[in-house]
């Protein structure tokens, strides 16, 4: 939708994305949300299933108010090095609550089943 409301504001919608910076920025934010949806609903669904559902729904809150956050920073970057635009401050949490939430499961499943094989006398 942010696409389209640039396209719309910038009148872009004969330009390529080349042409207008406004546009390509908010093409590139989309396709980078796409990218991690994924992994982030695989990640959270079995997360909030085996491990803990409550922690998995606040992790995943954060993550999405985390993207959000640099999906409008990043659409508000034009014209400024990347550098200038700090995107790490939301894309490194962001990318530490994917894998916490992956690597929390693959742990809690690797204890179930060693629990579950080695019987205690």
């Amino acid at each position: 939708m942010a696409v389209g409301a640039i396209k719309i504001e910038k009148k872009a919608f004969d330009k390529s994305e080349e042409d207008c910076e406004e546009v390509r920025l908010a093409v590139r934010t989309q396709m980078n949300q796409v990218e991690q949806m994924g992994s982030f609903y695989v990640a959270t669904l079995l997360f909030s299933l085996f491990v803990n559902g409550r922690v998995g729904g606040l992790l995943a809150f954060v993550w999405v108010l985390l993207r959000r956050c640099y999906a409008n920073r990043y659409r508000a970057s034009a014209g400024k090095s990347f550098m200038a635009k700090n995107l790490s401050t939301y894309t490194v949490p962001a990318y530490f609550i994917l894998n916490a939430l992956a690597v929390g499961t693959i742990v809690h499943v690797i204890r179930g089943l060693i629990a579950s094989t080695v019987s205690f006398v």
